[in-house]
């Protein structure tokens, strides 16, 4: 099997991808630009790509793709249908970056609940050392004990990051973005008022129909003064321009791991905050701890072993069957050679008896006729006669036909 990996840089160079070689041949682009991928999958059997984009046109492009592996946990970047048409099987990794991703949450919030940035530049820039006072609290910052917590999007990530600020001390509560997860051990709200009320909220849901541009202009604003809004689901779900224009308006924070485009343009409105301070951005590093890129790389190769297992397990199903058509057109093959040589034998010699049948039968009625007296004589039976008898009763049994004796031979061993 032929295995490219379009993107190997978004997996890090510390992360060992060696055990692949046992699975394929295995060729490594560390970056690759769209224009690039059809040609560089031509002769692949398997694709592992993260972020590029394999949609109906760069999966058209070859015929021997049956595999593409999607070293992330969402797989926006795959036609799922086209690839479902063309027989290419689409897996993905789940579950690998939670605790990951939580972790990040959390040093999101405490970086901007405690204004971490300003403090240490006080200190690197001798302000503190000029304070003359031990401390500095011109930057207030509160406790989450006692606070609300609102996430939006309760999966996986989502209870794990309830639960961590339950240990806090907060109090949790969600909204569901799909209307369907509204029964758990935590408080539903509404969106808006998830927003009036809670003093951090962190997003950890999908993008989607139900999830583009969810927060946007129209509701920003509800946010509480000071309070904390995180996005770590997907870029996409926050309408950036908005939340730029709010940010600068009022005093409350945000902390966004993931934008729309990826990595962030220079236009981006969020690049010219006249309040940078209330902003932190990260590049889409949430799920990248050591141990979340060690998990997805060995997701990605038991996704790999079981297609593998699958396949093969195919490939031989069909040879079977291919095998087991053969030998019986073979044999149907012989069962009719069988019986078209005995229908000849049986013709010829059939051919080869009927004179002499009838010359035989003439002229023992003849000798009968001169033979026989003119007075009525009694005449013993003799061993002749007794074996005529057993002769003509040996011809009256059913005798067997071409197929029966065909049934008998094809029972045996071709040669």
């Amino acid at each position: 099997m032929n295995i490219v990996i379009l993107d190997a840089k978004t997996l890090g160079d510390d992360i060992d991808i060696s055990p692949l070689d046992e699975l394929g041949s295995v060729t490594v682009y560390p970056t690759t630009s769209y224009e690039e991928t059809a040609e560089r999958i031509k002769d692949a059997d398997i694709v592992i790509t993260n972020k590029v984009v394999m949609d109906q046109d760069v999966i058209s492009s070859t015929t021997k793709l049956k595999l593409i592996c999607v070293a992330a946990t969402g797989v926006n970047n795959v036609d799922l249908n086209y690839a479902s048409i063309k027989g290419v099987v689409v897996k993905n990794v789940e579950g690998y970056s939670t605790k990951s991703v939580v972790q990040h949450t959390f040093a999101m919030a405490l970086y901007l609940l405690e204004k971490l940035a300003y403090h240490d530049h006080t200190v690197k820039s001798g302000s503190w050392h000029a304070s003359g006072i031990f401390t500095d609290v011109s930057r207030p910052f509160f406790e989450i004990s006692g606070k609300k917590w609102g996430i939006i999007g309760l999966g996986a990530i989502g209870q794990e990051v309830a639960r961590i600020a339950t240990a806090f001390g907060a109090e949790v509560y969600h909204y569901s973005t799909s209307g369907k997860n509204i029964y758990q051990p935590y408080t539903h709200l509404e969106l808006d008022t998830l927003l009036q009320e809670c003093d951090i909220i962190s997003i950890h849901a999908p993008l989607n129909e139900d999830t583009k541009y969810l927060i946007n202009e129209n509701n920003l604003h509800l946010i509480k003064e000071r309070a904390i809004l995180l996005n770590l689901g997907r870029g996409g779900i926050i309408n950036e321009t908005d939340l730029a224009f709010e940010l600068d308006r009022r005093e409350f924070y945000a902390g966004v791991d993931v934008l729309e485009v990826e990595p962030i343009e220079f236009g981006n409105t969020l690049m010219h905050l006249k309040h940078p301070e209330r902003l932190l951005i990260t590049p889409h590093i949430a799920w990248t701890s050591i141990e979340a890129r060690e998990k997805l790389i060995q997701g990605v190769i038991n996704n790999i072993e079981i297609f593998l297992k699958k396949y093969r397990a195919e490939q031989e199903r069909i040879a079977k069957e291919e095998e087991e058509r053969l030998a019986r057109e073979a044999r149907e093959r012989a069962e009719e050679a069988i019986k078209e040589a005995i229908q000849k034998k049986v013709a010829s010699t059939t051919e080869e008896s009927m004179p002499s049948t009838k010359s035989e039968a003439v002229t023992t009625t003849e000798d009968t006729q001169e033979q026989q007296p003119q007075d009525k004589v009694e005449v013993e039976s003799s061993p002749d006669t007794n074996n005529n008898t057993k002769e003509s009763i040996e011809e009256d049994k059913p005798k067997e036909s071409i197929d029966d004796i065909i049934k008998k031979m094809i029972g045996k061993p071709l040669v």
